[in-house]
């Protein structure tokens, strides 16, 4: 008869998963800092993941209409405000209090952008209405003669001249503004053309330095030079001739790069797609979330918008089967950590400092309700719980091809009140059950357990389960969920045991 030989108890310890999800490679593949699946999860903070922040509205529900537009004004001597366009109005927020009416005469449904140029908002409306200017006090219809800002959706604000483009009737036209006046210009001569003969729209234009322009095209994209105080001399330049932008308010400075989400769904880098030419490969920064993007609805891609903020990068997208955008892709900058945050209906974004020292981050609803947000705060979407997701790598302990008995595994969190971490177990892919329930509000885990074990601190929980009465296997893959309303939870990390099964033939 073959003896059963039993090695010592070997460990597998997870600290750190600021690699984020990874759900194009099969499980066991994936790097120790990441994870199958990672929902409603913030990784910023090194050493732990916690339970992501949630949003609470600002100001009132001010109507029935989508927020399409949302911008941080602050004029030179002026009010700080925040102003944003819904429907047929133009609002603003002071900081406290309800939002105010600025003006009604805007035109519904039209793709919109502020931009603030020197000391104006200006409001683009695209084909749909001519561009107005607000200096804080009144909104100025700017009119539609050759002498007029031209009907556009989005540009910039650089080297004191308003850069515009989106114009229906002439989509690869970039028009510059006099220096100094964003309210001038001249349609036949201030303008620089971008048609390569690849037949394309501009759908995006963002500074990249404070002498350059990148210029994104839904095919390519090109850097415009304007450093020459004489246009006639500016420079450009096609630097990626292969991957466009689908949406203009996805294209965002991002530290000295630019990123923007690509027709293909994927979020690109403008440096990493320069260097991916030259060596001939193609690594978008969403590479890692392939099966994931599959979801996004190709369709409703120009509805997408991001921002920068806190070193990470935010895209706002539409999932197949919904209406508008309902989920957030968030980019950690600095580890290129991918989680997905859920029931996010976000259709513009806006930073800023109107309400204490700190930058803050603000978000326009994307469905037909006229309501804002400040996100990135509080236990709970404005009332509605956050449920933690995390689904680990299939751990086989580096030795895929054996058999192992698992132990026990034990979870290091913190959390700051009642409620329970639900912890889900699988051998071989074979389809999870609950092994147990970690209970947050005290050091002491529910349901089975593997004594002795260590109660811990006030402050951290050590929580052991049993895993003995799970299948033998050559690989295990747990699931941690918690959809507590208004409580904090994080996971510094956990340790799972097992005994490999050697068999020796006599």
């Amino acid at each position: 008869m073959p003896d059963v030989l039993d090695d010592p108890l070997i460990t597998y310890t997870n600290r750190s998963i600021s690699g984020g999800m990874n759900d194009k490679v099969f499980p066991t593949q994936i790097r120790d800092d990441q994870v199958a699946e990672l929902f409603d999860v913030d990784i910023s903070t090194p050493g732990r993941r916690k339970k992501r922040k949630g949003y609470e509205i600002i100001g009132n529900d001010a109507g029935s209409d989508q927020v399409n537009a949302l911008a941080d004004f602050k004029p030179e001597g002026g009010t700080h405000l925040l102003l944003h366009r819904a429907g047929t109005n133009l609002r603003s927020w002071s900081g406290s209090g309800n939002w105010a009416d600025i003006d009604t005469g805007l035109v519904s449904g039209a793709q919109a952008n502020i931009i603030q140029a020197f000391n104006l908002a200006m409001v683009l409306q695209g084909g749909g209405g001519n561009v107005h200017s607000y200096d804080g006090s009144t909104l100025t219809d700017e009119g539609n003669t050759n002498a007029d800002p031209p009907l556009t959706t989005h540009g910039v604000w650089l080297q004191n001249r308003l850069f515009l483009a989106g114009n229906s009737s002439n989509p690869l036209y970039l028009y510059y503004s006099d220096p100094l006046d964003p309210q001038t210009f001249d349609r036949g001569a201030n303008v620089v053309k971008f048609d390569e003969g690849f037949g394309a729209d501009i759908n995006g234009v963002v500074d990249w330095n404070k002498n350059t322009i990148v210029v994104a095209t839904d095919k390519n994209i090109h850097v415009l030079d304007i450093s020459d105080a004489t246009p006639s001399n500016w420079s450009r330049e096609l630097i990626s001739p292969n991957f466009g932008c689908a949406a203009f308010r996805t294209l965002i400075r991002v530290g000295n790069d630019v990123w923007y989400l690509g027709q293909d769904a994927k979020v690109r880098s403008v440096l990493r797609t320069q260097q991916d030419a030259i060596r001939g490969g193609d690594n978008p920064v969403t590479e890692a979330i392939e099966s994931f993007l599959v979801d996004i609805d190709k369709t409703k891609l120009d509805e997408s918008v991001a921002v920068f903020y806190n070193e990470a990068y935010y895209l706002s997208i539409p999932i197949t089967g919904s209406s508008r955008n309902t989920h957030v892709i968030k980019v950690d900058t600095q580890t290129q950590g991918i989680t997905i945050y859920k029931n996010w209906s976000v259709q513009d974004w806006a930073v800023s400092k109107l309400v204490g020292s700190e930058e803050r981050l603000y978000g326009g609803e994307s469905q037909a309700d006229t309501k804002l947000y400040r996100f990135e705060t509080g236990t709970s979407d404005n009332g509605t719980a956050i449920e933690y997701n995390e689904t680990t790598k299939r751990i086989d302990f580096g030795q895929p091809g054996k058999d192992k008995r698992f132990q026990w595994i034990e979870l290091e969190t913190i959390s700051g009140g009642a409620g329970t971490l639900t912890v889900e177990a699988q051998i071989n892919g074979g389809g999870y059950s609950v092994i147990g329930t970690i209970d947050l509000s005290s050091d002491q885990p529910s349901l089975a357990i593997d004594l002795p074990f260590d109660l811990g601190g006030s402050t951290n929980s050590f929580d052991k389960l049993d895993l003995d009465a799970q299948d033998r296997g050559r690989d295990i893959q747990f699931r941690f969920t918690n959809p507590t309303l208004d409580l904090d939870v994080a996971i510094l990390g956990y340790t799972v045991a097992a005994f490999i099964e050697e068999i020796e033939s006599e």
